[in-house]
């Protein structure tokens, strides 16, 4: 009888163990999305995941629905080009699929964009006395074109989240830190 028993809480184990290579279940569904969130780092092979969750995407309810059927959200942590690691940031990712996105590491503020913005368009305004003064203003106004992107990317990143992930405590923004890197 004992020997029952231990037989078959082993065999549960293993079933629960190996939950993630079932196709069609949530733990394969998130390990599938994991994978694809991993692949976006330089150093796949060290992706650390937390506060991982799978949620029903657009195509869930709607069949002609643009996007995926499931998204995987969480939190991913890998290492850069030094060997540290950098932070968790996080991720949506389509198990199903070969897209994710990891939140976009910059530390520009809105704030900082619109004082680039403004000094393009001071230069814009005043007379050019030189072929560097000309120089300095274009530079100025790429960098200021640059910082918008940035601002862009990151206001669509978070548009994204609220729609597709939990507005839970367990998975809001995480701070950025100074440095990280994707590929």
């Amino acid at each position: 009888m004992r020997t029952i028993v231990l037989t078959t809480a082993a065999a549960a184990a293993l079933l629960i163990a190996g939950c993630d290579r079932i196709p069609g279940t949530e733990a394969n569904r998130i390990a599938k999305g994991e994978k694809v969130a991993a692949d976006q780092l330089l150093d796949p092979s060290s992706a650390q995941f937390r506060k991982t969750v799978l949620r029903p995407g657009p195509k869930a309810s709607d069949e002609k629905a643009e996007g995926p059927r499931w998204i995987v959200c969480g939190e991913i942590n890998g290492k850069n080009r030094n060997g540290a690691y950098v932070g968790f940031t996080r991720f949506l990712a389509d198990p199903d699929g070969t897209e994710a996105y990891l939140e976009p590491n910059t530390a520009t503020t809105q704030e900082e964009a619109d004082r680039a913005g403004q000094r393009c368009q001071r230069g814009a305004k005043g007379p050019i006395y030189s072929e560097t003064d000309r120089e300095i203003r274009m530079m100025q106004c790429e960098e200021a074109s640059k910082l918008y992107a940035e601002r862009a990317a990151v206001d669509e990143f978070n548009m994204t989240w609220a729609a597709m992930c939990p507005a839970d405590d367990a998975l809001q923004p995480v701070p950025p830190p100074s440095t990280r890197e994707q590929k």
